[in-house]
């Protein structure tokens, strides 16, 4: 047994319970009527979501409004519930009708209420049998009494919360009902002026072929057999006059919804020359659109059908104008059946070479037996041959095509368009619906679609305008605008992988990527940088490797994005997003993508949305102004390259993820000058400065014009490869750099600066410029220095030390003589192993004063577990002898 047949019986009998006890026997037999009634066209469903005294209240309030109704009176009331006024409660405002019965009341209310953009949640639409006296009281309900049929209609809508809104919404229905009451009332009226013109016709012969006079006659006769809806008629009188016709309105013919005279139209008006031709021409019948909506039944624009009164002479002296929609018994009845169509489908088959049973000739009764009988009835023969078989040949081939006809009388602009249906929708529809607007100089639009098994999808759009027949359309310039909306994400992508790599070699990608983006990334990427992505991840030969880009969106000039991609596992944000704070910047958001080539390991990409600190900084940089360094714009490709090589060493482990990496944006170093700042900061912490690492990086990215003039001496001093005076150079540097101290106003930053000058000035020798057999620098950076040059350095002095960094270990080598002996220490002492090491130099002058005059000694700390590195032998170690080697093997002397 159904649930809720059973649900609703109980909902039912429980409401007439409360009837029962509530009310007199009188007003609850009549009452009990209308509860038949009123519950017998509610969903079940619907009932299942009310209460007993809801349902009760409800059926309350359309009692007594049911009980005083004047003949031909129509009661609208729009209210929203209230527990205490209405005894019921509802979250949706109510729409109560009463009326006399007649068609076309309900689709025309809810056509009103669509046209106001107004959702319906439940509709009740019973017809009663009533009694009423002479006063309008109701009497009874459904007795043999009651003659008077009555339409109830009840529907819940999106509450108006605004007395304004209701008033609006009731002052709109009654005016579609005012209208569907003048359509019927004025039927058989608008029945006999169609008769009497055909009448007028038999006995007046128009100035035309007999045949097609017959035939004008035979469709005017079919459409007096309920294959057209009157809503509105008025007659037209031409007036002749020199070189100009003139158009009169006789006001009093008006019927159905067209009683009162023109509302947005002069009685009379002069007609353009065009129009003024169209309506001398020796066609009994005109066919088309008109410029009004129906307000009534459907919401289209009515079909207008003239029949032209013709003077003894063949002049055109007035014309019966019928205003209404074609019945869907039109649109079902066979095409044989139906005058005028009848005549050019068998003249279409007829004119058609192929074979009645060959493919071709299936295929062209297919398009016409789904072609659009509004256009078989207006448009001309000429005009169909060409359309149709231009549809013939797009079927054929797969290939989008569009088909315009301007109206007759300049009204609207007819397109056809067939695309294929695999990749119509609504957005598509929609996109082509702007276009035509657009292009056509549209002020309204009107479409229907058809689908069916056939691999086109046919839609037609009826575009009204202005001028119809004078524009001038480049239709292959609107279908390329429309075969480009047509065309979907991947398809874009298919075209561009076919440019980025071949037609062969595109495909091949196309068969493993087409599928491969889940939604959020084809909205947000377009399909060239999609390609863009594809190259890279191509790139990659295992999941130990990652790509970057750093990027304005073509959507956002202003923004910068910086992309990650990799392959397996989606990277954690956790692991990124500290590595781009470090660097200087902010990251607004962050986009992750999954993605999953066809039988391929699977990928992702990682976007964020980025912005520096500061100010000044190299990303917002305007590269056109003469006045900031080229270095300190990211605009620059080099300068983006090393933003991207600084983030992937420092997500491979090869830096260390602090805030130096913040000068890569604040002052525009790269990756090896990033990491050179960082060992001399390490240095200066263990020469015990007194200030920490996080207010030292806070101290440089404040100041990168000082920055950058610490690494071009640095360069100066010690690259191999530098042509020009050293000397003088490296002074011209130095005085620059005393220069921009001497304009830094806080004392500490003042200090801080000068203590990396003063170590850079103390150099030696470096292997900063050594490369590996690969060509890649090494993997930890040494300088020779000599402390009594470092002010900050404590006493005793030694006269050498070497001091190696790197992201795994650190660790330093002092000699207090040219000639001196020292063993190489592990030490556990992080922050102050040089205060460890020295203290062991002490004690070694002493205790090998007699066998060498001078002491020596190294250590070194690693920045990993002990185990990590036993495992192996002692790399720490081996590193550290490696860096001496190479210090007292290569490098230029300063």
């Amino acid at each position: 047994m159904n649930r809720f047949k059973d649900f609703r019986a109980v909902i039912v009998n429980q409401v007439q319970a409360l009837l029962a006890k509530r009310m007199s026997n009188k007003e609850c037999e009549q009452i009990q009527s209308l509860a038949d009634a009123y519950f017998r066209g509610i969903a079940s469903k619907d009932l299942t979501r009310i209460s007993t005294d809801d349902g009760y209240g409800a059926l309350l309030c359309l009692w007594q409004f049911l009980q005083t109704r004047q003949p031909e009176e129509i009661k609208i009331r729009v209210y929203n519930p209230d527990p205490e006024t209405h005894h019921w409660h509802s979250t949706h405002s109510i729409i109560e009708i009463i009326t006399d019965d007649m068609p076309f009341l309900v689709s025309s209310v809810l056509m009103e209420l669509d046209r106001q953009k107004i959702k319906v949640y439940t509709l009740n639409h019973p017809t009663l049998r009533s009694e009423r006296d002479s006063a309008g009281h109701l009497q009874s309900i459904s007795t043999h009494r009651a003659e008077i049929t009555e339409a109830v209609i009840r529907i819940e809508i999106d509450q108006q919360p605004e007395h304004l809104d209701l008033e609006k919404l009731a002052a709109g229905i009654r005016n579609i009902i005012e209208d569907v009451h003048k359509v019927v009332s004025d039927w058989e009226a608008m029945q006999a002026r169609l008769g009497d013109a055909i009448q007028w016709c038999q006995a007046h012969p128009a100035p035309l072929p007999d045949v097609e006079w017959q035939e004008a006659l035979a469709f005017l006769n079919w459409l007096r057999k309920d294959n057209f809806l009157f809503i509105g008629f008025r007659y037209y009188e031409i007036i002749q006059e020199p070189n100009k016709l003139r158009l009169r309105a006789n006001s009093k013919s008006g019927l159905g919804t067209f009683r009162e005279g023109p509302r947005d139209h002069p009685v009379e008006q002069e007609l353009s020359p065009y129009i003024a031709s169209q309506i001398q021409t020796p066609q009994l019948l005109v066919i088309t659109k008109s410029i009004s909506r129906s307000t009534v039944h459907r919401p289209a624009h009515l079909d207008y059908i003239g029949i032209k009164q013709f003077s003894d002479s063949g002049v055109v002296t007035g014309e019966w104008r019928f205003f209404g929609l074609f019945s869907s018994t039109a649109y079902n009845v066979p095409l044989d059946e139906i005058p005028l169509i009848r005549k050019k489908v068998a003249k279409l088959l007829k004119n058609n070479s192929c074979p009645v049973n060959s493919h071709r000739g299936n295929a062209l009764r297919h398009i016409i037996h789904n072609y659009p009988r509004d256009e078989l009835l207006q448009a001309s023969f000429e005009q169909l041959k060409a359309v149709i078989n231009g549809i013939l040949d797009c079927h054929e081939l797969r290939q989008l095509k569009a088909f315009l006809r301007p109206d007759t009388y300049d009204r609207f602009i007819t397109v056809l368009v067939y695309v294929p249906r695999d990749n119509f929708n609504t957005e598509l529809r929609l996109q082509m619906q702007q276009i035509l607007l657009s292009e056509l100089s549209g002020n309204s639009i009107d479409v229907n679609v058809q689908l069916s098994e056939n691999p086109m999808a046919q839609l037609q759009f009826t575009v009204h305008c202005r001028h119809a027949n004078q524009q001038t359309i480049d239709v292959e310039r609107l279908e390329a605008m429309i075969q480009e909306a047509m065309l979907s994400w991947t398809d874009h992508l298919q075209q561009a992988l076919k440019e980025a790599f071949g037609e062969a070699s595109g495909n091949k990608m196309a068969q493993c990527y087409l599928q491969a983006f889940p939604a959020a990334y084809r909205e947000d990427v377009t399909p060239r940088q999609a390609v863009a992505d594809i190259q890279r991840l191509e790139s990659l030969k295992n999941s130990h490797q990652i790509r970057t880009s750093l990027y304005r969106p073509v959507t956002d000039h202003y923004q910068w994005h910086f992309r990650t991609i990799g392959k397996g596992p989606l990277l954690a944000l956790s692991d990124v997003l500290p590595i781009l704070e470090k660097m200087g910047v902010r990251v607004g958001s962050a986009r992750p993508y999954a993605i999953s080539p066809y039988r391929q390991e699977s990928a992702w990409v990682l976007d964020f949305r980025i912005e520096p600190d500061r100010p000044d900084n190299a990303l917002t940089t305007n590269i056109n102004s003469p006045a900031v360094e080229s270095y300190s714009n990211l605009e620059d490709t080099h300068l983006r390259d090393q933003f991207q090589e600084v983030f992937i060493r420092t997500w491979k482990g090869e830096m260390e993820n602090d805030g130096f990496n913040g000068l890569v944006v604040s002052a525009g170093l790269n990756w090896e000058q990033v990491v050179l700042i960082r060992a001399l900061s390490k240095y200066l912490m263990q020469l015990q400065v007194p200030f920490s690492q996080s207010y030292m990086q806070k101290v440089l990215n404040n100041n990168p014009p000082v920055v950058g003039e610490i690494v071009d001496l640095f360069s100066t001093h010690f690259y191999p490869d530098f042509r020009g005076d050293r000397r003088a150079i490296a002074n011209a540097c130095s005085e620059r750099i005393y220069q921009l101290l001497d304009s830094v106003d806080n004392l500490d930053e003042d200090r801080i600066l000068r203590h990396f000058l003063s170590v850079v000035e103390a150099m030696v020798r470096t292997n900063a410029y050594q490369k590996q057999s690969q060509g890649e620098p090494k993997g930890y950076l040494s300088f020779k220095l000599q402390p009594e040059k470092i002010p900050a350095s404590p006493q005793p002095r030694p006269m050498f030390e070497i001091f190696v960094y790197s992201p795994r270990f650190e660790g330093i080598h002092m000699r207090c003589g040219k000639i001196a002996r020292g063993g190489l220490r592990w030490s556990d002492r992080m922050e102050d192993f040089r205060t460890e090491i020295l203290g062991l130099v002490k004690a070694q002058r002493i205790k090998n004063a007699i066998i060498v005059p001078h002491g020596a000694k190294g250590g070194f700390v690693t920045k990993k577990s002990p185990g990590q590195w036993l495992q192996g032998g002692n790399p720490g170690g081996r590193y550290f002898m490696l860096s001496r080697f190479y210090l007292r093997a290569s490098g230029p002397y300063r």
